[in-house]
């Protein structure tokens, strides 16, 4: 059986949507409470960038209609929303640059596959010794 290097615990899911899929131990989400904490990250909890702009955005309108402030308020919500929507962009071409390299790979005819340039940008991008990667591959 395989065993992890690090327990996974597991929490309700949302119903619009989780930011993080897993939760902590429940000692620490306790401790994290009262000390005003919020952990993301590590080897179960990666976020979801995406959900967390719409959500963020989201709780941002409700409160500022609830207390009259949508005026305060409506820039940074509108700069949240926009880069939702690039993060699903960005997410989508992704695929897209995926599924070109598959069927490049599998010799099946494309009417687009990245070219042998843009091949090696994408590794030298992707490589460790790369410390100032373009924003396409964050």
């Amino acid at each position: 059986m395989t065993q992890f290097e690090e327990p996974a615990f597991f929490k309700p899911t949302h119903p619009k949507g989780d930011v993080i899929v897993f939760g902590t131990s429940p000692e620490l989400e306790i401790e994290d409470s009262k000390s005003g904490l919020a952990r993301f990250g590590g080897f179960w909890r990666a976020p979801d960038y995406l959900t967390a702009y719409v959500r963020s955005a989201e709780i941002l309108i409700e409160h500022a209609a609830k207390t009259n402030a949508l005026d305060d308020i409506a820039l940074p919500a509108f700069y949240m929303q926009r880069h939702a929507l690039e993060l699903l962009i960005k997410r989508l071409l992704s695929w897209l640059y995926e599924a070109a390299e598959y069927r490049s790979e599998l010799g099946q005819a494309s009417t687009w596959a990245p070219s042998a340039r843009q091949k090696r940008f994408q590794e030298v991008a992707q490589s460790p010794e790369s410390s100032a990667r373009p924003a396409f591959f964050e």
